[in-house]
């Protein structure tokens, strides 16, 4: 695994060494946005393309 790459010097186990690092760099230092975990949701007056096709879908009981 010790194959010499001509271009800079570097071989494979360093450029593997390299990638591991910074798999681990950015696993262990990302960072999340605080969210509020609030769901809102608005009432529209208007009916949209998904309510008039749970409207149709849905079955209407019986009297």
């Amino acid at each position: 695994m010790k194959k010499q790459n001509k271009k800079n010097g570097t071989t494979l186990a360093d450029e593997v060494a390299a990638a591991i690092t910074m798999a681990l760099h950015e696993k262990l230092n990302e960072f999340h946005d605080i969210e509020s975990n609030v769901l809102t949701f608005k009432n529209s007056k208007t009916a949209s393309s998904w309510g008039l096709k749970l409207l149709m879908m849905r079955q209407i009981p019986k009297r």
